[in-house]
């Protein structure tokens, strides 16, 4: 499928937003994981409705190729955390 240059100004604004936004959140809360300490309830928060408007977004950013790389590594980061949070949580 064919990315649009609407498409493409999409996936450019939600890349900025991810930047700025998204990844420091998402890297804050992987580092407090990694360091065995539990997400509070904000952050939790933050994390499912960040996790809901990635899976919204997916679709467009399918269809623009040169971020596919960059999708992939968030999709990871997303499940290394969500991962470690489940396992924090199992350990009471």
């Amino acid at each position: 499928m064919k990315a649009s240059n609407g498409d493409e100004i999409v996936v450019s604004t939600l890349l900025d937003r991810l930047i700025k936004q998204r990844l420091p959140s998402l890297l804050s809360m992987k580092e407090k994981v990694d360091n065995g300490i539990k997400l509070d309830h904000f952050e939790l928060d933050y994390l499912e409705r960040s996790i809901g408007d990635a899976q919204k977004a997916i679709h467009v950013v399918n269809k623009v190729s040169d971020y596919h790389s960059i999708a992939s590594q968030v999709i990871e980061l997303y499940k290394e955390i969500i991962e470690k949070v489940v396992r924090l949580e199992n350990e009471e």
